[in-house]
């Protein structure tokens, strides 16, 4: 309800906003909010929109946190969002995220109109996310089975962005941490990893 609430602020000032994991990738990918855990709402806007959104934040009642490179924390009673204008710190992990966010795909969340990363984008996102925390949860891993079973059209990962190809390697590890949990998970992709780098991670994945 919170999400839905907030989405519907963010529509009332003509900002695009991008739910990242959360209730809404609990919806999509788990089949039901309830089954997916989330103790905050990662809000991914573009850069350019960062000074509205936080005004936005500011007048539906949210306090700041400190800000980082890609990120700031917002809190209203027991609801904390994270507003994002990057997935990550782009000096470790250059998402390039004004390109992806060219390439959202309209969509909603009970019935509140908001967008959603592209296939091929969320998986690498997810695999990315899955990395920075070491895969430290089992929810991390169950993530990634369940967004490659259902966001690889029949098997194929969807073509990375080129800027984005030398984080090939997060999509090579992401995909084999989803196979220890289902081993007989079959999805190929190309022009990631080279073979001696795939086996590398292959036995990280095992470690």
């Amino acid at each position: 309800s919170e999400l839905k609430g907030i989405l519907r602020e963010f529509e009332r000032q003509d900002v695009m906003v991008v739910p990242l994991k959360g209730p809404f990738l609990a919806e999509r990918l788990y089949g039901a909010t309830e089954l997916r855990v989330s103790h905050d709402l990662d809000l991914l806007v573009a850069p350019s929109n960062l000074e509205r959104t936080e005004a936005l934040l500011t007048a539906a009642g949210f306090t700041p946190g400190s800000p980082d490179d890609y990120h700031r924390q917002w809190y209203r009673k027991t609801t904390t969002v994270e507003l994002h204008h990057d997935v990550d710190n782009p000096l470790a992990f250059d998402f390039h995220v004004e390109g992806a966010l060219r390439q959202t795909l309209e969509s909603e969340f009970q019935g509140q109109r908001c967008w959603q990363l592209a296939p091929a984008d969320e998986l690498l996102f997810l695999c990315l996310h899955g990395a920075r925390h070491r895969f430290e949860r089992l929810n991390l891993v169950l993530d990634l089975k369940l967004a490659f079973e259902k966001l690889a059209g029949g098997n194929q990962v969807p073509k990375m962005r080129p800027e984005v190809a030398p984080l090939g390697d997060l999509l090579t590890l992401g995909l084999a941490m989803a196979q220890r949990l289902e081993p007989g998970l079959k999805v190929s992709f190309t022009g990631c990893s080279s073979p001696n780098q795939a086996a590398r991670l292959n036995q990280l994945a095992d470690r």
